[in-house]
């Protein structure tokens, strides 16, 4: 019996498009198109959205895939997803300090993932936020490596990126052209 993969179906279902409308090589009736379309399982997503921030940045930065950075801004591309649960749900963004606790070098580039909703949704989160968000007030490094942004199902908004002045955009070019503080 066949069980459908909800969030993982959504997210490929999200991301298809997504790539499709951002990525040349994955344009209107190109090969690559039709291989994303029949089998996206195959293409490794996280890689090709960091592709996509260089394409659509206007020349601003370079994708590098360094260690701790993905972009010669020092900016980080990621993707995470809405754990949706109870009234407040959590967005996790993971591995956004490795385990030695070194933070990535600037702001996070995320796409993450509204199952509520079925969207993405994407933010910019300024090198200070990242700091803070992965710190205690007292300036102690906390032990999760993720950044977990609150979601209210009431309101259907996160509600901690105002205190963080994390920038939610309503396109990935617009996400891709956000200067990097």
């Amino acid at each position: 019996m066949f069980f459908k993969k909800v969030n993982t179906d959504l997210k490929l279902e999200l991301y298809t498009k997504l790539i499709r409308q951002n990525h040349p090589d994955f344009g209107d009736g190109s090969i690559n198109e039709r291989a994303l379309l029949n089998a996206p399982r195959r293409f490794n997503i996280e890689y090709l959205v960091e592709e996509m921030f260089e394409l659509n940045c206007d020349g601003q930065y370079q994708f590098i895939d360094g260690a701790h950075l993905d972009f010669t801004d020092e900016s980080d591309s990621k993707t995470g997803t809405l754990h949706a649960n109870g009234q407040s749900s959590i967005a996790e963004i993971t591995n956004c300090k490795d385990k030695y606790g070194t933070l990535k070098k600037g702001a996070i580039r995320a796409v993450v993932l509204n199952p509520i909703l079925k969207k993405l949704h994407f933010f910019f989160i300024p090198k200070q936020a990242v700091y803070d968000l992965l710190h205690t007030k007292s300036g102690t490094m906390k032990k999760v490596n993720s950044i977990r942004l609150r979601y209210s199902k009431n309101k259907n908004q996160f509600t901690t990126l105002k205190k963080y002045g994390i920038i939610e955009f309503e396109t990935f070019k617009e996400l891709a052209m956000e200067p990097s503080r």
